[in-house]
């Protein structure tokens, strides 16, 4: 005689109960899963072949300078009107003095013309 209480219902009982467990174990491993990926992977970034479109554009002087000062780093975005450089005020204060001097100096040869004229 059988004396284990392993009946077909029994049985049948036991494994929808395990079943159970382990589609459930699953569901839950799953819910965690995207609760970690809503929280953390959905921000990480990765690729194989990794190319980034940009613009780039070339920058030249307007006038020439030493410069003093890098107002932005490589690869940064530059909006519009941003100083990108600063040049030093050493060489447009001397030009400035000479061009002052020299209107100076015009304006009295423009006097000094219609005095003695």
């Amino acid at each position: 005689m059988d004396t284990t209480n392993t009946t077909p219902s029994a049985a049948r009982r036991q494994r929808t109960l395990w079943l159970g467990f382990g589609l459930g174990g699953f569901a839950l491993l799953g819910l965690l899963y995207g609760a970690y990926w809503m929280h953390t992977l959905r921000y990480e970034q990765s690729t194989d072949d990794a190319y980034v479109s940009g613009n780039i554009v070339q920058i030249t002087p307007q006038i020439a300078g030493t410069v003093v000062g890098i107002g932005v780093d490589d690869t940064q975005f530059v909006a519009a009107g941003t100083p990108l450089v600063t040049l030093d005020q050493a060489d447009a204060r001397v030009a400035l003095d000479q061009a002052e001097a020299e209107l100076a100096r015009t304006v009295r040869e423009v006097r000094t013309l219609y005095a003695t004229s």
